[in-house]
């Protein structure tokens, strides 16, 4: 189970009248989740790489990388794109957003 994403996040905070996350933090998030979907999918791709699909420096995704949590969501991720339900949500494309990681990096 993922953890609930930046517009959940925010709807709770309205709810329960919270204040906002800075919307930096909301940006990193969107990367980090962006790069664990990117890992799951490709693992052979250099930090480099990711970095410049997800905006972000070569050595924060490097040190996203080395965080126990972080990988344990890419782990994650990985095994949740071998089952049907992965594939089925790939075949709706208009109702669900995925990192089509051969569209974003140079063969």
């Amino acid at each position: 189970m993922a953890p609930p994403g930046p517009h959940l996040q925010e709807l709770i905070r309205a709810l329960l009248k919270l204040s906002t996350a800075p919307q930096d933090e909301v940006g990193s998030y969107i990367a980090k989740e962006k790069t664990a979907y990117i890992l799951a999918q490709s693992p052979e791709l250099s930090s480099s790489t990711i970095a410049g699909v997800v905006d972000v420096d070569r050595t924060t995704v490097s040190r996203w990388t080395k965080e126990e949590k972080f990988m344990a969501r890419v782990s994650q991720l990985r095994e949740f794109m071998n089952t049907p339900e992965w594939t089925q949500m790939r075949q709706k494309e208009h109702s669900f957003q995925y990192i089509e990681v051969a569209d974003q990096v140079g063969k």
